[in-house]
């Protein structure tokens, strides 16, 4: 039996949406909704054309002064973006915020599930951690 060695080289593969030559893109950037060390579970934005390198907004201010939270952000029916998280890991009232722009934003409402109607939720080893724990 023969041994035979292939000698290849490793590439990075492009990011996602990346643009092929000649090409114009359809999206100019990357809209990046974090956290950040030392202010943890409050939202900052970066963006990047590349989805490799990142640039802070908004002057490194903080989005959204009142909330507190794993950023979910989604565009809605009516072209407003929401953003729905809950305050700490073991809260489990659900926060709503609304914007026009992804700039300005505004306390939209919040939901508290009947946490009785779910059985064994207490007992269950993911109780604490918000809205996750309810799916």
């Amino acid at each position: 039996m023969r041994t035979v060695w292939i000698a290849a080289a490793a590439q990075m593969p492009d990011p996602p949406g990346q643009v092929k030559p000649g090409r114009k893109s359809v999206y100019e950037a990357y809209l990046f909704a974090h956290m950040m060390e030392g202010d943890y579970g409050r939202l900052y934005w970066s963006v990047s054309l590349d989805g490799l390198h990142w640039t802070l907004l908004n002057g490194g201010r903080r989005v959204f002064e009142d909330y507190r939270g794993h950023p979910d952000i989604c565009r809605g029916h009516d072209g407003r973006y929401y953003l729905v998280g809950n305050r700490r890991d073991e809260d489990l009232v659900i926060h709503f915020g609304v914007s026009e722009d992804l700039l300005q934003w505004s306390k939209y409402s919040q939901y508290e599930p009947n946490h009785k109607k779910h059985s064994g939720l207490s007992q269950s080893p993911d109780a604490g951690r918000g809205a996750e724990a309810l799916l």
